[in-house]
């Protein structure tokens, strides 16, 4: 009889833990923050956010986000989805509010997300500047550089004024025809080359962060070109020493950021921090952004003279990444607000059980759930798609 009892209550228990598992709405509901009206508590050193790129609403959440950090520590390092001299010039926008720099950081950020490079990009950099006047926000750039704009600016203002090479380089800093794009052979790619081993024979660079712009010009020159999310990861490690002691703010594409990986795709960014014991990966917390009835960026329009008339949006699922997560449906029908932040990876979480394809043949690793990707979710409702920098300049 007591072996009865024991089996009923064994099943009663073990029915009682399957219904809470499968029970999303309560889940859900248990677990989400309207972001317009309060703050994800995120405590974690590191916090990466990723969205599907070109929605205006992406930049709102990402800066609640921000400010949530700002209002428990002093001093934040934010890295988005630039290079290592972009990063520098985006300290000194928010060290003098120059609109003009800004702008053009933002064109030339077009190199690496176009649909990024927006009047909300812009609006978010001014945010973040009147952010910075009370806390510090400081910018590092780990990605490969798809452009050359910014560090020629560097160089031409860290060398003396009175040689050669600063008269070559501000040469092409004001011929508006100089053409900045590392992926093809350039007369400015040449003489980069050029340069780059005339600093490296002759040690001519005297600190580190040249030493670390000089390198990342060199892997520009390599015949086969790097692994972006390699690259990186090497340039996390190189300046850990100035960014570990702070918390810090990630921001980049969605294959960058996962903490697995998808079968047979090169190890993103965070994953390889995770493999080269950096972090573990609970130290590390992830929230991707999903879009929903909203539209993205898709180009700008110019009429035969060059001038900016309009742009083009889509609400194609391709681009914004609406089927991404097969129970998006799921936050949809549990959202607080056009921008809602719902925890993924708690104890009975009906994200611990979705395995396989995620998105256009995009299949998660054997073993792994999409609570191995990523800790949380922020649905994005009603988006509408950014609108291009060129409609301000």
């Amino acid at each position: 009889m007591k072996y009865l009892i024991l089996i009923v209550f064994l099943s009663i228990n073990f029915s009682l833990l399957y219904s809470q598992e499968i029970n999303s709405d309560d889940y859900l509901k248990s677990n989400r923050i309207d972001l317009r009206a309060e703050n994800a508590d995120i405590d974690k050193n590191i916090i990466g956010f990723t969205v599907m790129h070109g929605s205006q609403k992406a930049e709102e959440a990402e800066v609640a986000l921000i400010k949530a950090q700002l209002e428990v520590v002093d001093t934040l390092i934010y890295i988005p989805e630039i290079d290592p001299a972009m990063g520098y010039y985006f300290n000194i926008y928010l060290k003098n509010g120059d609109d003009e720099l800004l702008k053009d950081l933002i064109l030339t950020y077009k190199r690496y997300v176009p649909q990024e490079a927006s009047v909300a990009m812009f609006n978010k950099w001014r945010e973040l500047r009147n952010l910075s006047k009370n806390k510090h926000i400081i910018v590092y750039g780990l990605d490969y550089a798809t452009s050359y704009r910014y560090f020629v600016r560097y160089l031409l203002e860290s060398v003396g004024v009175d040689n050669a090479i600063h008269e070559k380089l501000v040469e092409y800093w004001n011929d508006n025809q100089t053409d900045y794009r590392t992926n093809i052979e350039t007369p400015l790619k040449e003489y980069l080359q050029t340069l780059v081993l005339e600093y490296q024979m002759q040690n001519k660079a005297t600190d580190n962060f040249t030493l670390y712009l000089i390198a990342n010009l060199a892997d520009t020159f390599k015949e086969k070109k790097p692994m972006r999310d390699s690259i990186m990861c090497r340039n996390y490690i190189t300046m850990q020493d100035s960014i570990g002691a702070y918390k810090q703010f990630i921001r980049m594409g969605l294959f960058h950021m996962m903490k697995s990986n998808f079968k047979n795709r090169h190890p993103a960014f965070i994953t390889q921090l995770i493999r080269n014991n950096v972090y573990r990966p609970n130290e590390i917390y992830t929230i991707i952004g999903l879009l929903n009835n909203s539209k993205v960026l898709l180009e700008p329009k110019f009429d035969e003279n060059g001038k900016y008339v309009s742009y083009t949006e889509t609400e194609d699922d391709f681009y914004t990444g609406q089927s991404f997560l097969p129970e998006v449906n799921l936050l949809t029908k549990n959202k607080l607000s056009d921008i809602t932040f719902f925890e993924l990876s708690k104890e009975r979480s009906p994200f611990r059980r979705i395995t396989g394809e995620i998105y256009s043949g995009f299949e998660l690793l054997p073993n792994t759930t999409w609570a191995d990707y990523f800790d949380s979710a922020i649905l994005i409702d009603s988006s509408e798609g950014n609108e291009p920098i060129e409609a301000i300049l």
